[in-house]
């Protein structure tokens, strides 16, 4: 395997391990709503699934355009729950807080670029 391929395989593992960061946040936000951890959830699995396909079809993604079209998807998850006008009390600032960590995570891991490779609306 040469370096770039290996380099892909740890963008994507860490990618993964922003949903789960993500979706450890959601669960331990005791007072969010039950359908926004739902949806946070759902959108967390999905962008997940998407990783572990992206490992199993080693090559034929771009994994640089992929990671920062996701953390764009997260930025504008984050802006979301960050703007419902929810406060700190219903755990949605807490998770919309960590979504953007993630998203500047992986923006960094990217090579620091806040450039979008098209619409992330597709997740």
């Amino acid at each position: 395997m040469n370096t770039a391929v290996n380099r892909d395989v740890q963008l994507v593992r860490e990618l993964i391990r922003s949903c789960h960061a993500v979706l450890g946040q959601a669960g331990r936000a005791v007072g969010l709503a039950p359908d926004v951890r739902d949806e946070i959830t759902e959108r967390m699995e999905r962008v997940r699934d998407d990783a572990h396909g992206i490992l199993r079809e080693a090559g034929a993604v771009d994994v640089h355009d992929h990671l920062l079209t996701v953390a764009h998807y997260f930025t504008g998850l984050a802006a979301q729950l960050l703007d419902s006008g929810l406060d700190g009390t219903t755990g949605a600032e807490g998770v919309g807080h960590r979504i953007e960590e993630e998203s500047r995570r992986l923006r960094r891991l990217a090579g620091g670029s806040y450039g979008s490779s098209g619409d992330s609306g597709g997740f």
